[in-house]
C-alpha cells in the first residue's frame, strides 16, 4: 500500500473529461481527479500525502495534482517504490524509463542496467516518438542489434508512415535494419504493409498501409499480435492477445476526425463476426495509448530489485 512519504512515478495515459484521468501509479492502472489540466503521455514524481480518506500525490516541482479515492485498491508490490528501482539501474524516474521497464518485461529480458541506460540516451534523442524509439530500441538490443540514431529513425518513419507517398525519403537504411531485424531470433518481428487499388502493376495506386507486430513466447508460441493500419482518414489500432492457439481478448481504438464514426455499432458488429470464429474471446475498446506500438503500457512492474 502506499504510505505517506514514499515515492511514486505517475505516468498519464488518458483524459476522462471533467478533470478526471487514467493513468499508472507505480505499476498500477488507476482513475483520479486532478485540479489542473494534464497531457496523456506526460509523467512526473511525486511525494505520497494522506488526507483523510484520500491519497495526494504531491509533484516534487509542483503543488497539489492528483487526488486518489482509498477505495480505488492503489497498492504498491513492495514498500520499495519503483523510483528506487530506477535510481538503481541508473535511470531517471519518469514515463519513458518505465517504458524501457514496460518493454523488457514484455520480452522476458532481465533488467540490464547497462543496456537500459545506453538505450534510453538513443531514445531520449527523439522527443515526441521517445517511447516508440524506446520500443523498437529494445527489440533489436534483444537480438543483439544496436542501431545509430539515423538508422533508428528511418526504421521508426518506415513503421509509422507505410502507405504515404514520400518519394524524397531515403530510408534504405531503416529497410535494412528492419531485415536485419526480422531474420534473428528473438520475441517481436515487425511487418510493415501497403494497401493498394488498381487492376494492373503499373496502375496501382497505394492507397493505405501500417504494420503487422507479432510477439513470440520463448516456445515460440505466439503471445501478442498488434496491428495498426491508416486506411481512408482513419487510423485503427488492435491488439490481439493469445492463449496456445486461442484468442483470448482484442482491444481495439479507431482514430477518426467528424461525426460520422459510430462507435457501439462498430464494436457490436466487431463482437458478432469474432465471436462466430472465437467464442469467449473478449472484445473491448482501449485508449490509443494503451495499445499502440507493442502496447507495452499494459505492462505492470509487480515486483522490485531487479525482477518483474
Amino acid at each position: 500500500m502506499l504510505r505517506p512519504g514514499d515515492t511514486a512515478l505517475v505516468r498519464v495515459l488518458a483524459e476522462k473529461g471533467g478533470g478526471r484521468y487514467e493513468g499508472i501509479v507505480s505499476g498500477v492502472r488507476v482513475s483520479f481527479s486532478s485540479a489542473r489540466p494534464l497531457a496523456p503521455g506526460s509523467s512526473f514524481v511525486a511525494t505520497v500525502q494522506v488526507n483523510g480518506s484520500t491519497i495526494v500525490l504531491v509533484p516534487k516541482d509542483a503543488g497539489e495534482i492528483g487526488i486518489f479515492n482509498l477505495d480505488q485498491g492503489i497498492k504498491s508490490a513492495d514498500s520499495n517504490q519503483l523510483a528506487v528501482l530506477l535510481q538503481e539501474l541508473g535511470l531517471s524516474a519518469d514515463g519513458l524509463s518505465l517504458s524501457l521497464l514496460q518493454i523488457s518485461k514484455q520480452m522476458e529480458m532481465k533488467f540490464d542496467g547497462a543496456v537500459l541506460q545506453k538505450m534510453r540516451a538513443l531514445a531520449a534523442k527523439f522527443g515526441a516518438k521517445s517511447k516508440a524509439a524506446a520500443e523498437i530500441a529494445m527489440i533489436l538490443a534483444q537480438k543483439g542489434i544496436f542501431a545509430d540514431e539515423d538508422a533508428l529513425s528511418q526504421l521508426i518513419d518506415l513503421l509509422e508512415n507505410f502507405g504515404q507517398d514520400n518519394p524524397q525519403d531515403d530510408l534504405r537504411r531503416g529497410k535494412m535494419l528492419l531485415n536485419q531485424a526480422n531474420i534473428a531470433d528473438g520475441s517481436w518481428f515487425l511487418l510493415p504493409f501497403e494497401i493498394v487499388r488498381g487492376a494492373q502493376t503499373e496502375d496501382l495506386q497505394k492507397i493505405g498501409g501500417g504494420t503487422i507486430r507479432m510477439l513470440f513466447a520463448r516456445n515460440r508460441r505466439l503471445r501478442l499480435l498488434n496491428l495498426f493500419c491508416g486506411y481512408d482518414g482513419a487510423d485503427y489500432y488492435f491488439c490481439l492477445r493469445f492463449d496456445g492457439r486461442k484468442c483470448t481478448e482484442i482491444a481495439c481504438n479507431i482514430q477518426k476526425n467528424g461525426d460520422d464514426f459510430d462507435k457501439s455499432r462498430f464494436m457490436s458488429r466487431l463482437e458478432e463476426k469474432v465471436l462466430a470464429c472465437e467464442p469467449g474471446a473478449e472484445i473491448r475498446w482501449a485508449e490509443k495509448e494503451e495499445i499502440e506500438g507493442c502496447a507495452s503500457a499494459t505492462e505492470e512492474i509487480l515486483t522490485f530489485g531487479g525482477q518483474a
